[in-house]
């Protein structure tokens, strides 16, 4: 007897056009789900993909230190394995045009849009996607403004997370684009 499918309304809460979920729990598949317009597919824990290697657990305490641990990790893997990432000298790569001070690491200084000036070092930089949800973004009219501060309250939470994080990891600058491309001018 072929064991059931489940539907899931996982594709509400999602904004990238996910049309479904599949489960499926047999011998052979191990408790796979499968997002099937998103390329996405989420595993059982201790399975192994040899493009990705073992799978881990994902605390939900994203600044916890296996977490951290497990993050430096991956940079270091990346500076120790990768020749482009070797090439930058360890990380010390050219400043973008804008980035976040995001300050000391006990969070004692607001956040704030860093105009750079030509300085290479370790930085952070966030992927995310926009969705429809309102983001703080940098324009002709707000750059001056940025460049004073951030207000957290302001800030999406992935934002907030992105700088907490960035902090843990000791690094002082992350670029995410909607704060340091400023989003009213093509020439920027």
């Amino acid at each position: 007897m072929a064991r059931p499918r489940y539907a899931c309304p996982m594709h509400e809460e999602l904004d990238t056009g996910v049309t479904g979920m599949q489960m499926s729990n047999t011998p052979e598949q191990r408790a796979k789900i499968k997002l099937p317009d998103s390329g996405l597919e989420f595993c059982q824990l201790g399975d192994d993909y040899p493009a990705l290697g073992t799978s881990l657990h994902a605390s939900p305490d994203f600044r916890s230190d296996a977490c951290l641990t497990a993050i430096r990790g991956w940079i270091d893997d990346c500076i120790d394995n990768h020749p482009l990432c070797q090439a930058s000298g360890g990380g010390d790569t050219p400043l973008p045009k804008r980035v976040v001070d995001v300050g000391p690491r006990d969070g004692s200084a607001a956040p704030f849009v860093y105009i750079t000036k030509g300085e290479s070092c370790p930085y952070a930089a966030l992927s995310h996607c926009w969705g429809k949800a309102y983001l703080l973004t940098t324009t002709r009219g707000t750059i001056q403004a940025r460049t004073r501060g951030l207000e957290w309250d302001k800030l999406s939470k992935t934002f907030r997370e992105a700088i907490l994080v960035t902090r843990d990891l000791g690094l002082r600058y992350l670029w995410i684009d909607s704060l340091c491309i400023v989003q009213d001018d093509t020439a920027d």
